[in-house]
C-alpha cells in the first residue's frame, strides 16, 4: 500500500468505507495508488447472492464517487486451509 501521502491516505480511507459498508464483503487488501490508477482486491463472501453483481455494482460506485481514478479491482478468492 503507497498510502504515506495525505491525498492517498484519504482516498483510500473513502474507497475502504464505501467498499466494506456493503454486506458479503470479507475484505479489501492490496490498495495502490499510481497516477489515476487505484488498484485493489475485493473478497467477496461465497455466500452472497450474486457475486459478480455485487463486484460490478461496487465498481461502478466507485467509478461514480471518483471520476478522475480509473479502479482495477480484482475480485479475489477467499480460501482458507
Amino acid at each position: 500500500m503507497n498510502t504515506s501521502d495525505n491525498a492517498a491516505m484519504a482516498l483510500h480511507e473513502d474507497i475502504r468505507r464505501r467498499v466494506m459498508s456493503h454486506p458479503y464483503i470479507l475484505q479489501m487488501h492490496g490498495f495502490y495508488l499510481e497516477g489515476d490508477t487505484v488498484r485493489f482486491d475485493l473478497v467477496v463472501d461465497f455466500d452472497a447472492p450474486d457475486r459478480s453483481a455485487l463486484y460490478e455494482e461496487i465498481v461502478r460506485e466507485l467509478q461514480e464517487a471518483h471520476p478522475g481514478y480509473r479502479m482495477r479491482i480484482t475480485l479475489d478468492t477467499d480460501v482458507s486451509d
